[in-house]
């Protein structure tokens, strides 16, 4: 058996599978869809034509190769029928080209009732190094004429339609003309030796990739740019076509030496290094794709960071507007839209109208009914609506309902709209995004950043909400403070690890090579260390509840909690070792007595700041003083961190009515234990005050005074009468 030969019985069999399963995939995918059908329709004709053609290379007696010849023919006879038909469905053509699909149904018929007779094929010959090669009969020559021209034809169609057809349409027809074109010119190299013409079907693993691109073209409408598909293509024919002709050329030169070492079996010599070949084609092949994709990809991937980046600073900014704003504007700015628009709602059941755009000057509604047909497609689909395949299926038969919400996203020129979920079940709103000023398409991956950032913007939103409406601790019923504090807090842990998982999965998305062990683990890290922060949260939950449940008053040593807190601390920011704390303890302190929860003060009291010095690299340190006045009968615990940023400013109102904000911390974290501190000062008729540093502009003070011994509070007292307004 000559390398040849095995080189395409290997070629013959690889078509067949990839075009079976991704046949199989595309009509999984979308069973509905015409396009799908038709495509599926014509995987299987080139599934079947693959099958037959291995089994023809494998004959050893002339009746098998005549046999498993007609086979074959009887699914290239209907290759350009199905083919032309799926062209037909997929670019939406009208009535008269479905009669050109109907009398090449009719003909392909004809041509199969004479496939397995002498008027197709008349017997089989030699044609070296092929020892069984097809003769054709007179029905092979309408055959072929019709082949020729239903394939010249179909791409005709598909290239008319690309100068009429903009946006990611465009890019979508390329792509299959693109592979059909490599597609077929390689099945075309198998006609020539059936008129004696020496020219061998090299071509044939361009099979696989003229399915492929087809399949991917449309299993999925959100295409990589063309760009990258004629790289991908152009690379495939550079880097793995050679390598696999490779061992066919050397063991075809040493035939001779095979031939005098290994005697009959020398054909296993050019099969193994075939697949050895195929193996290291296939990673030469990856790793030349990858680095020429970084360099196509290199913008869209410096925005998809910059818009990660972006996501985790939303949090720090309370002011509606402003944050609106600044989301719209990075959209608009990093990803260079034409225009980016907000709505959201403010009530239950009420309309979504529009709060901020960025852009040019399409007009846009002001409202969506909270009935509007696209509100609930959002809702149902809990993902981005893509206008373009938008349109594909309506195309395909969509309800009336979704023509007008087409042409509606059409008038608006929007591209994408993004629904930002609060929760599963509620939907605060959604970003319009219009078409990129560089006529690019959106890809799988902007999608997946862009979803990010929706749930992000989404907990940036209700905290700004919360700020707006004044919300403070003293408004609230004790069990809704504990909720909205906690909330606010594991909103934050989860939202770092869906940010760093979205970025990892974006990273892996094409192939390991992308994403380095460094980086993946680092990556890992990141996300184990967002958990155990949301674990620590939940744990001293039960804690400060289980103490809430328990009744009478009890006596604490408050040195000894003091220092158990410390140590504890230390123990959940070790990887932050910068961190560094002082205890100015007396060497007598009165016992503090209390309800259960004054047990947790010290630890909730030092958390916050341990929260605000981790996000500065550089650490700190957290000096903490306690005096105990006897004349008043009162303990002050002051704790100072000498950070560079001041924490004064986030408790009052940068309008200068003084009012307390919700969450005054500095970092991201800490609102939940700052609530704790809070409510356990307040329970035992203390004060908790919020001062600056040595200076206005270093560090901070928690400022903490207590009596001694808790008594319940009388009805007619306030804070202010029992420990006075002296800060």
């Amino acid at each position: 058996m000559s390398p040849l030969v095995v080189y395409c019985a290997t070629s013959a069999s690889v078509n067949a599978l990839t075009s079976l399963v991704l046949g199989l995939y595309v009509i999984a995918t979308n069973r509905r869809s015409l396009a799908s059908r038709t495509f599926f329709g014509f995987a299987m004709s080139v599934a079947f034509w693959g099958f037959c053609y291995t089994l023809w290379q494998l004959s050893a007696q002339t009746s098998q190769a005549l046999f498993w010849t007609r086979a074959l023919m009887a699914g290239a006879i209907f290759i350009p029928t199905c083919f032309i038909h799926f062209v037909v469905t997929f670019l939406g053509l009208d009535s008269r080209k479905r009669r050109l699909v109907r009398f090449s149904y009719l003909f392909s018929a004809v041509l199969l009732i004479s496939d397995f007779t002498p008027l197709f094929i008349s017997g089989i010959t030699q044609r070296p190094p092929f020892p069984f090669w097809p003769v054709p009969g007179p029905f092979f020559h309408p055959f072929l004429l019709h082949f020729a021209a239903v394939v010249i034809y179909a791409h005709y169609l598909m290239y008319r339609e690309l100068r009429a057809t903009t946006g990611s349409r465009r890019n979508q027809i390329r792509y299959v003309a693109l592979g059909t074109f490599l597609g077929f010119s390689g099945g075309a190299t198998n006609f020539p030796l059936w008129y004696n013409i020496p020219i061998p079907p090299i071509g044939n693993a361009l099979v696989a990739v003229y399915v492929a691109m087809s399949a991917y073209a449309i299993a999925r409408y959100r295409l990589l740019d063309i760009n990258v598909a004629l790289t991908r293509a152009i690379l495939f024919a550079v880097v793995y076509v050679p390598l696999l002709l490779l061992p066919i050329i050397i063991c075809k030169a040493l035939e001779p030496v095979l031939t005098a070492w290994f005697g009959a079996d020398w054909w296993l010599v050019p099969t193994v290094s075939e697949a050895l070949f195929a193996a290291l084609g296939l990673l030469a092949y990856r790793y030349v794709r990858q680095k020429a994709e970084d360099r196509i990809l290199a913008e869209q991937r410096q925005y998809q960071q910059l818009l990660v980046a972006a996501a985790e600073e939303m949090l720090k900014i309370l002011d509606l507007k402003k944050l609106l704003r600044r989301i719209v504007g990075i959209m608009v700015k990093y990803v260079r839209l034409q225009y980016a628009a907000i709505y959201l709602q403010e009530d239950p059941g009420g309309p979504f109208r529009i709060q901020a755009r960025r852009g040019d000057g399409t007009e846009l509604p002001e409202t969506f009914e909270a009935d509007d047909t696209l509100i609930y497609y959002l809702g149902a689909s809990e993902g981005p609506v893509v206008t373009e395949e938008l349109k594909r299926s309506v195309q395909e038969g969509g309800t009336r309902k979704l023509t007008r919400m087409s042409e509606r996203l059409i008038r608006m020129k929007a591209s994408v709209v993004i629904p930002a979920f609060l929760k599963e079940s509620h939907m605060l709103g959604f970003l319009v995004l219009g078409p990129k000023l560089s006529g690019q398409m959106f890809t799988s991956d902007d999608l997946r950043t862009f979803n990010a950032l929706a749930h992000q913007a989404a907990i940036a939103i209700q905290n700004a909400r919360f700020h707006r409406r004044g919300v403070s601790l003293g408004k609230l019923e004790a069990g809704a403070e504990q909720l909205s504090a906690v909330g606010h807090e594991m909103g934050n842990v989860l939202h770092i690890g869906v940010i760093q998982v979205g970025t990892l999965i974006a990273g892996l998305q094409d192939s390991l090579e992308a994403f380095p062990k460094e980086k993946l683990v680092e990556r890992l890290r990141r996300i184990e260390k967002a958990l155990l922060r949301g674990h620590d949260v939940i744990q001293d939950l039960k804690a400060y509840q289980a103490a809430s449940d328990q009744l009478g008053i009890h006596s604490f040593l408050l040195a000894q909690f003091l220092e158990e807190a410390v140590k504890k601390l230390k123990e959940r920011f070790e990887d932050y070792p910068n961190i560094q704390v002082a205890l100015n303890l007396p060497e007598r302190l009165p016992a503090v007595e209390g309800l259960a929860t004054l047990a947790l003060l010290p630890l909730n009291l030092l958390a916050i700041p341990f929260w605000g010095l981790s996000a500065y690299p550089a650490g700190g340190t957290i000096t903490v003083s306690v005096q105990a006045d006897a004349q008043r009968g009162q303990v002050e615990l002051s704790i100072t961190d000498d950070t560079t940023d001041s924490l004064q400013k986030y408790v009052e109102d940068p309008g200068g009515a003084g009012a307390e904000t919700f969450f005054p911390t500095r970092s991201r974290h800490g609102a939940f234990y700052y609530f704790v501190a809070k409510k356990i000062v307040s329970d035992h008729r203390g004060r908790l005050d919020v001062l600056d540093g040595a200076s206005a502009e270093k560090g901070t003070t928690i400022l903490v005074r207590l009596p001694v011994k808790y008594a319940p509070p009388k009805p007619e007292e306030t804070e202010e009468e029992s420990l006075g307004n002296t800060p």
